[in-house]
Order: structure tokens, then C-alpha cells, then sequence
């Protein structure tokens, strides 16, 4: 292998271009990667906070979600107590009502019994009377007085 001015001359060619893209093509390259590097590290790094706030953000609305589900259990449970409250106070009502009917009832019962009696005691009256009549009106007679009564059994009868 011969080592001719060509090589030499290449060599030399090649050092020079090594240099100078080193010296004024390779840092702005640099500077762009490097530059690039930290937008794509932002970039992580503002993935990596949004995925922690959406952990956060979720861990929120789970605890929101317990809270109302708590609160709605509560205010459930108030309702029931409060229409359960409702309910016995008016059995307790009807109770009432319905003891306040039963004594009207019996009073009224008990009004018609004591009619019904001081009629049956009119009648039992008249009847004595109407008796007394007859027996006076007729002889004093054995068998008139026996007929008598038997006549006064058989109107009662009818």
C-alpha cells in the first residue's frame, strides 16, 4: 500500500471536516438534543404528576362517593323512622277513635235498654191495670177469674 499525496490529501480533507463540524456543526446539534431531552423530560414529569393528581383526584371522588352514599343512608334511615313514627301515631288515632265509637255504642245500648224497660214497665202496667179491670168488672167468681186469666195469657201471647 502506497501512501500518496490522494491519502494525504484526503486525510488532511477529513481532519479538517471532523474539526470543523465539530467546531460549529455538532453543538448546535447538541444543543437541540439536549434541548429536546428536557422537553420530553417535562413531558415525564408532567405525566408522572398528572397520573399522581388522578390518583389523588380519584381517591377524592371515592371518599365524595362514600360521604353522599353515608348521607343518603342517613337521610334513608330518617324517612323510615319518620314514617314508622307517622304509622304508630295514627294506629295510636284509630285506637282512640275507635275506643270514643265503642263507648258512643255502648251509652247508646245502654239508652235503648232503659227505653226498652221503662216501656216493658209501662206495659206490664197498662197490662196489671187492664187485668185489675176485667177481674173487678166481673164476678168474683172461681171459674170467671180462671177464664179471665186464661183470656189475659192468651192476648199476651199474641
Amino acid at each position: 500500500m502506497d501512501i500518496n499525496a490522494t491519502l494525504l490529501g484526503q486525510m488532511i480533507s477529513f481532519i479538517l471536516f471532523a474539526i470543523f463540524t465539530m467546531k460549529y456543526v455538532w453543538p448546535p446539534i447538541m444543543d437541540a438534543i439536549e434541548k429536546r431531552q428536557k422537553v420530553i423530560q417535562q413531558g415525564l414529569d408532567a405525566s408522572k404528576k398528572g397520573q399522581e393528581e388522578l390518583a389523588k383526584a380519584s381517591t377524592s371522588i371515592e371518599e365524595m362517593f362514600r360521604e353522599a352514599n353515608k348521607k343518603s343512608q342517613e337521610i334513608f334511615d330518617n324517612a323510615s323512622s319518620r314514617a314508622d313514627s307517622i304509622v304508630e301515631k295514627a294506629k295510636e288515632k284509630a285506637k282512640a277513635e275507635q275506643a270514643l265509637q265503642l263507648k258512643k255504642a255502648a251509652d247508646e245500648i245502654e239508652q235503648m235498654k232503659r227505653k226498652a224497660e221503662l216501656e216493658l214497665k209501662k206495659n206490664v202496667v197498662d197490662l196489671a191495670v187492664l187485668a185489675s179491670e176485667k177481674i173487678l168488672d166481673a164476678n168474683i167468681d172461681k171459674k170467671a177469674n180462671e177464664q179471665l186469666l186464661n183470656n189475659l195469657v192468651e192476648d199476651l201471647k199474641a
